[in-house]
């Protein structure tokens, strides 16, 4: 099934840019829903590294495909063993989605 979330549709949209991102500073984003849920998945988001671009390939994903065919959940759930995505559970709480970008000093 195609499935493309706010949250994991996002995180997926920063893949290639993180990975052309330049210096010696680490950069994780991370962008998850309030409410534990990333529509009809059991996922709130995902985490995204300067890595992730590279680990895909080494894994046999494409990253604009999966951009392309609009299925985020897919690419996150076999990324890393789906290491990369957020699975909180649901909170009974449905604010808001919220991103995070650390940087590292």
């Amino acid at each position: 099934a195609v499935v493309s979330t706010q949250s994991t549709g996002m995180a997926l949209a920063v893949v290639q840019p993180l990975a052309q991102m330049t210096g010696n500073r680490g950069v994780i984003f991370v962008v998850t829903s309030t409410d534990g849920q990333d529509g009809p998945t059991d996922a709130s988001g995902a985490i995204v590294t300067q890595t992730s671009a590279a680990e895909a390939e080494e894994q046999g994903l494409d990253p604009a495909e999966h951009l392309k065919d609009n299925n985020s959940y897919r690419f996150f759930s076999r990324l890393n063993g789906e290491a990369n995505l957020l699975k909180s559970g649901m909170t009974g709480t449905n604010l808001m989605d919220i991103v995070f970008i650390f940087i590292e000093n």
